[in-house]
C-alpha cells in the first residue's frame, strides 16, 4: 500500500529537535566554603558547570536547593589548580534557585561558569567515550590541544572546559572557532581575583558534533609574566 503523498512529505520532513545551549552566567569568590549562582532552567535539561579552584589537586561538589547533587563527569589538575565538569540530567524547572559549589578547600579561589542545555536525552546522556582530560606543559602561555574520543552516535553536544594559575594579567581567552567550537558565552571567561599571579581563571565552549568523528579542542589563553601550565577538559551529551 502506497502512502498518501502528505504523508510522505511529513515523514520525509521530520527531524530531531536541535540541541540549543544557554548561559547561566558566571560566579567568583576568594573565600568561605562556597561558592553560589542563581540559576532558571526549564523543565526536562541538561545542566552543565565547570568549576576552577586554587591550591587544591581534587575538586569540590556541587548541588542545587531543587536537584539535589551532580554528576562530577571529569576533573583535570596539575597540582596548582583544578578543573572539574559537572552534568545534571532532565532538571526539574528551577527559577532563581541556588546552585552551590562546596570547596574542596575552604577559603580558595574560585570560578564557576554555567549553562544548560534542551534536547539533550534526559538519561545516560553522558558519553564517558567522549571524556578526556589533560594537563599541559608549562609555557607561556601555556599550549593547549586536546581530541575528544570517539562518540557512540552522531549529534551529540561537547563542552570543553579550560583552567589554569593566574599569570598577572587580564585573561583573555580565544575560542577554537577552526574546529567550530562556540564563542563564548556561555562559558565566558572569569577569574576569582582580576589579573592575579594565582587566582585560578576559567573559560569554555561548546560544539555540536554533526557527525560521529572525534572534535579538537584547541583554545588559546594570552602570555602573562612567566610560565604556567593549564588544564582541559572534553565531555560530549547524546542528543534527545
Amino acid at each position: 500500500m502506497v502512502a498518501p503523498l502528505n504523508q510522505v512529505l511529513f515523514m520525509g520532513l521530520h527531524t530531531t529537535a536541535p540541541i540549543v545551549v544557554t548561559s547561566l552566567g558566571t560566579a567568583f569568590n576568594a573565600a568561605g566554603a562556597t561558592l553560589t549562582l542563581a540559576i532558571t532552567v526549564p523543565a526536562g535539561a541538561a545542566i552543565i558547570v565547570s568549576a576552577s579552584e586554587y591550591n587544591v589537586t581534587t575538586g569540590g561538589t556541587l548541588s542545587d536547593t531543587t536537584n539535589g547533587a551532580y554528576t562530577a563527569v571529569k576533573t583535570q589538575s596539575d597540582v596548582v589548580t583544578q578543573l572539574t565538569a559537572f552534568v545534571f540530567l532532565n532538571s526539574a524547572a528551577l527559577t532563581t534557585i541556588t546552585l552551590t559549589y562546596t570547596k574542596a578547600l575552604s577559603g580558595s579561589q574560585c570560578d564557576l561558569s554555567a549553562a544548560y542545555a534542551t534536547n539533550v536525552a534526559t538519561s545516560s546522556a553522558v558519553d564517558s567515550a567522549v571524556t578526556v582530560g589533560a594537563t599541559s606543559a608549562s609555557a607561556n602561555p601555556p599550549v593547549l590541544n586536546l581530541t575528544s574520543g570517539t562518540p557512540g552516535v552522531a549529534g551529540e553536544v561537547f563542552f570543553g572546559f579550560s583552567s589554569g594559575q593566574g599569570n598577572g594579567v587580564a585573561p583573555t581567552w580565544t575560542a577554537d572557532t577552526a574546529h567550530g567550537w562556540n564563542t563564548p558565552p556561555p562559558f565566558s571567561v572569569v577569574q576569582a581575583v582580576a589579573n592575579s599571579n594565582a587566582a585560578p581563571w576559567l573559560a569554555g565552549g561548546y560544539v555540536v558534533n554533526s557527525g560521529s568523528g572525534t572534535i579538537v579542542f584547541h583554545p588559546i589563553i594570552n602570555a602573562g609574566n612567566g610560565a604556567r601550565t593549564a588544564n582541559a577538559v572534553i565531555i560530549g551529551l547524546k542528543p534527545a
